[in-house]
């Protein structure tokens, strides 16, 4: 009895995008004094009393599944927190607990992404949004964040590049590499132009309260 050759690995995976910050990580891995700045994470660990928290709540018990949307008494928290930052009020059925910014990224692109749309995305921009737009069978169409214009995108090549196969727009701000923070303007220029063309706005804010 002769064994049949294995199947190929799923294309999608096969396609996926290459991370140089994770071939960075592992040309690094092992090699004493390293300055790490290709990830952002500070050199300082966990604090205390978060650690201290997490044993509390697992030794009280819960460890067990939640609801999808998450704990209610967590996206309570979270909405008002929201409520009170941003003065516009929030409800907790508009919040969704995920599993880091991946997972919240992730779940925001593919719940409105299908195969052949286009995702415009930062270009430069962290490798995470094109590898999840691939995933989701998608398309990324790049638009450039430039020194002279202060890593800020161009709304008027936001609105060369938006075509009727453009499902989502995603920004980063503060931008992760370029630290760059969207000025008022823009981010209504931006809100003016989705509204008009009727696509989506994806906004990665993981760096809004992360301060080095």
């Amino acid at each position: 009895m002769t064994e049949a050759a294995p199947r190929p690995p799923s294309r999608r995976a096969v396609g996926l995008p290459r991370s140089a910050i994770r071939e960075i990580m592992s040309l690094a891995a092992g090699k004493r004094d390293v300055i790490h700045l290709e990830v952002g994470e500070p050199d300082a660990s966990t604090p205390a009393h978060i650690t201290e928290g997490a044993f509390k709540a697992a030794r009280e018990g819960w460890t067990r599944y939640s609801s999808n949307a998450g704990l209610p008494s967590l996206r309570q928290k979270v909405a008002a927190r929201f409520s009170k930052r941003w003065g516009v009020p929030v409800s907790e059925h508009r919040i969704v607990i995920t599993t880091g910014a991946v997972g919240g990224l992730y779940s925001a692109l593919m719940s409105v992404l299908d195969p052949g749309d286009e995702v415009l995305i930062p270009d430069p921009g962290w490798p995470n949004y094109e590898a999840i737009v691939h995933l989701a069978g998608a398309a990324s169409v790049r638009f450039a964040l430039l020194p002279k214009k202060h890593f800020l995108p161009d709304i008027a090549e936001i609105r060369r590049l938006t075509t009727p196969k453009t499902k989502a727009i995603l920004i980063n701000t503060p931008g992760n590499p370029t630290g760059a923070v969207f000025p008022r303007e823009l981010m209504q220029a931006l809100i003016d132009h989705v509204r008009e063309s009727g696509i989506y706005l994806v906004s990665d804010e993981v760096y809004e309260d992360i301060v080095f």
